[in-house]
């Protein structure tokens, strides 16, 4: 896998987006919560005209309870 090729892959794809969901796996650990708030910093920071949501299933106020100290917990939503 050639790094650099596959974030090309994945810049392309946000740049033809307006809206983008980011969501995990049922009951995110800790790993999962940082790599969507990671994803979530980048497309802030280097797509700025974008609109970018996460989305975690239930139970999303345990998770947010549990990890309230990471830096933009705040910004995970429940479906």
């Amino acid at each position: 896998m050639n790094i650099i090729k596959e974030k090309q892959k994945i810049d392309n794809i946000v740049k033809k987006s307006k809206n983008i969901l980011i969501t995990s796996h049922i009951k995110p650990d800790l790993d999962a919560i940082g790599s969507v708030l990671s994803f979530k910093y980048y497309i802030n920071k280097y797509f700025s005209d974008k609109h970018c949501d996460i989305y975690f299933t239930k139970p999303t106020k345990v998770i947010l309870k549990k990890y309230k100290d990471v830096l933009g917990i705040n910004d995970i939503n429940e479906t």
